[in-house]
């Protein structure tokens, strides 16, 4: 599938990926849309399910979440911006969240996978604690969520860190 960006055009602080032609891969369909990786770009986007002006709501949302945290030091995909995301296939767009590919595991998925073996691994609880570690921070910090867990974080064993991400559900006084 071949896919087009083009700047909103809301916001002149936000980078902009060109309109050239990107390949792009489904990765996965959630609650309120579907991540696309952009090959060859190492970036993915998030496009959102629902109206237009909804789906800007979400997109804007979640960069100003990942982008606030992402300052603060806590570990996010490097957001990117808003974009239009554009399908020649079906010729609709939709806003998109584009943000830095992270390839890794799922804690949620590693747990399960622990617990289907009958086993349970430091390693894993190494990762769970890191996962609270950096959801610690960033309550610390004046963040919230709403349900959240390991299926919203992945784990890179070899750089022994997470990665926190999905920010719908998330807010911050100063973020709206």
């Amino acid at each position: 599938m071949k896919i087009y960006l083009s700047l909103l055009g809301m916001d002149d602080a936000l980078p902009l990926i060109g309109d050239a032609t990107l390949r792009a891969r489904r990765l996965d369909r959630g609650e309120y849309g579907t991540v696309y990786s952009l090959e060859d770009k190492g970036l993915v986007a998030k496009v959102y399910f629902g109206s237009d002006d909804v789906g800007l709501v979400w997109a804007k949302h979640e960069f100003a979440i990942a982008s606030r945290l992402s300052a603060a030091g806590i570990s996010v995909p490097k957001p990117e911006g808003v974009f239009r995301f554009r399908s020649p296939c079906s010729a609709t767009e939709h806003p998109a969240f584009v943000m830095e590919e992270i390839v890794g595991g799922i804690l949620l998925d590693q747990y399960r996978s622990e617990q289907s073996a009958r086993s349970k691994s430091a390693e894993s609880d190494f990762a769970r604690d890191l996962h609270l570690q950096e959801l610690r921070k960033a309550a610390d910090l004046g963040f919230h969520y709403g349900p959240l867990g390991e299926s919203n974080c992945f784990y890179l064993p070899l750089e022994q860190k997470v990665v926190l991400f999905d920010f719908v559900r998330w807010g911050c006084p100063s973020v709206r």
